[in-house]
């Protein structure tokens, strides 16, 4: 995972559990919470698949480098390293904030 962290800046990642835990202690409800590595293989191993064979030429006709292109196959393969060895995922969380209960006082007219 340091190649995916190196590439963030971050020391570590959160993790569905962890949130949902966080989440539910701090009174939400949850509606779904779907983690999954496929969003990840399907989207980063398109981008590389780009990157480094199906727009590679046209990336570098509009100015991107090689350099550049090289170190975003790199950061990638490891994502999808990660997602295939289901160390990374990417979640899609829903969760309900729920109405507090409320109580209220009733007060006659007449006071009494």
């Amino acid at each position: 995972m340091k190649g995916v962290y190196d590439r963030l800046g971050l020391p570590n990642l959160g993790d569905g559990v962890t949130y949902d835990r966080v989440l539910t202690q701090n009174g939400l409800t949850k509606i779904v919470n779907d983690c999954s590595p496929k969003v990840i293989l399907r989207h980063y191993g398109a981008v590389k698949y780009n990157a480094s064979v199906g727009k590679r030429e046209e990336l570098l006709k509009n100015g991107v480098t090689q350099e550049f292109i090289d170190k975003q196959i790199v950061g990638l393969g490891h994502w999808l390293d990660a997602a295939q060895k289901n160390m990374l995922q990417q979640g899609l969380f829903v969760y309900k904030k729920m109405a507090k209960e409320r109580s209220f006082i009733m007060i006659k007219p007449d006071g009494v």
